[in-house]
């Protein structure tokens, strides 16, 4: 049940937990001059302390913005541990990105000491699923986590564009800074992020140096003008057919893992019939699974002593 409550005693201390999207909060905005705010904000509800918010920054952001002092809220909990399981619950399919799960399971983990065992079965999910998403935050520095969360630098360049350099050629952490410091806030569109990070985690020290230094339009007029074809690059190539197929097969391996990790999580999945249909497919990557990862780890293995 909601109840109204002063808007400046509210405690925020999780906003940095959850994702800003300036043009959502924008809609946001205009539907709340509108119409108010409907919905309430969930909060951890402990007796005679504010109330600590948990769910509902867009709309407390936007309520300040408009000069609202009454906002409504609900609680998920009398307790903060409670009602951090209890929101993962409501909304690991829907409302939270892969992200935002992935710094509250952190929050579970570190502040409050839990298992990944022990998460994984209060919040109905498995290991696996709570695995990945400590993974995610523990390889982001304090600096790329703050651009990302706070809508400065792309989610999805980071989730398709970054992680997959710094996760193969092993880039150091401050590579991986200076490179996200570089581009956030800068409004660059996905694509052109991508042809950036190539240039810079691939060793080129003059490109790297422009980046650095905030040359972005010049640096993309370069590469766009250099930009080499497949055809071309594979007329280029000592390879023979079979060494560049196998190549184009890993590279989209790698590609579509990281893109489908983000695309399983998004909350437009809904429809039963696609579902039904994906769902034999999925059942067939779960079975080969475990001999593709065999497989693999042999071929890194000749691949190092070669």
């Amino acid at each position: 049940m909601n109840k109204e409550i002063e808007l400046l005693e509210i405690d925020r201390r999780f906003e940095p937990l959850r994702l800003k999207d300036k043009r959502r909060e924008a809609a946001l905005l205009q539907s709340i001059i509108n119409e108010g705010i409907h919905d309430g904000l969930g909060c951890v509800c402990i007796p005679d302390e504010r109330p600590i918010l948990i769910d509902g920054f867009k709309r407390i952001r936007c309520a300040s913005k408009i000069g609202l002092s009454i906002v409504p809220v609900y609680s998920l909990g009398k307790h903060e541990l409670e009602a951090i399981l209890y929101f993962l619950r409501l909304n690991t399919s829907n409302n939270l990105s892969i992200l935002e799960q992935a710094a509250l399971v952190d929050q579970l983990a570190v502040v409050h000491g839990m298992s990944l065992k022990d998460i994984a079965a209060k919040i109905n999910k498995s290991k696996a699923w709570v695995s990945i998403r400590l993974y995610l935050l523990e390889k982001m520095s304090a600096t790329v986590r703050e651009a990302v969360f706070s809508g400065k630098f792309p989610i999805r360049s980071y989730m398709y564009s970054l992680r997959p350099f710094t996760r193969v050629n092993g880039q150091k952490s401050k590579e991986v800074d200076d490179f996200v410091t570089a581009l956030s806030g800068k409004d660059v569109s996905g694509r052109d992020i991508h042809l950036l990070a190539g240039s810079f985690f691939n060793g080129d020290a003059q490109i790297k140096a422009q980046i650095c230094t905030g040359q972005l339009d010049w640096t993309l007029k370069k590469l766009k003008e250099a930009v080499i074809t497949d055809d071309q690059m594979e007329q280029k190539s000592k390879w023979n057919d079979f060494l560049k197929m196998v190549a184009r097969d890993f590279h989209n391996v790698n590609k579509y893992l990281n893109k489908l990790t983000v695309e399983m999580e998004d909350k437009r999945l809904q429809e039963d019939n696609f579902f039904n249909h994906i769902n034999d497919i999925c059942q067939t990557i779960l079975r080969i699974q475990p001999i593709f990862i065999e497989s693999l780890r042999r071929f890194c293995d000749r691949s190092r002593k070669t």
